[in-house]
């Protein structure tokens, strides 16, 4: 507790500390966080996330962080005073759902004394998407009839772990038509 004296003096007023105890001490007010809703997204599509920190210490440097996004995905944020924003945007991999959900950490630190910092979280859930297979068929053929005959298919996929399973249609009855079913990549003969 400081005590203060009013007291006259040439030309005003004046406050005096009598007690010598200084100036009050403000107290460092901590930052607010706002960070986007939880959302699912597909793999192979654009992400725009973003969290808003303010700071009610007027003056004061914000810094937003964040922890725990796919690498496939930029993170932008420039320090300042209040507000500040930071983003999170890009297009999410093919393989970003083998580690969905990604819970983002965003946090807000200001530079007062102490340093404060808030937190907000973001759960980003990242759905697999399953593309289609690639096939590679052999040209047109002309044989002669009574002559052997090879012709060789190739399936891929991009999905690791998928089963490729090969199928034909419309060869004639005399030749065999060969083929195992795994991943890729698949040949049949």
């Amino acid at each position: 507790l400081n005590t203060y004296a009013h007291g006259v003096i040439a030309l005003g007023y004046d406050w005096t500390d009598i007690d010598n105890a200084g100036p009050p001490v403000v107290a460092n007010a901590t930052p607010v966080i706002t960070a986007s809703a939880n959302v699912t997204q597909n793999e192979g599509t654009a992400v725009s996330l973003s969290a808003t920190a303010t700071d009610a210490d007027a003056g004061q440097t914000l810094t937003i962080t964040q922890a725990g996004m796919p690498a496939s995905l930029v993170f932008t944020a420039t320090a300042g005073v209040s507000p500040r924003t930071a983003t999170i945007t890009g297009t999410l991999n093919f393989t970003d759902s083998v580690g969905s959900p990604y819970s983002i950490v965003w946090t807000a630190t200001d530079n007062g004394s102490p340093v404060l910092s808030a937190s907000g979280t973001t759960v980003l859930t990242v759905s697999n998407v399953n593309r289609a297979p690639a096939i590679t068929v052999p040209a047109n053929l002309t044989q002669s009839e009574g002559t052997a005959v090879s012709l060789t298919a190739t399936a891929t996929d991009a999905d690791a772990g998928d089963t490729i399973t090969m199928t034909q249609a419309g060869k004639p009855a005399s030749l065999v038509f060969t083929a195992t079913a795994g991943v890729s990549p698949r040949t049949a003969t």
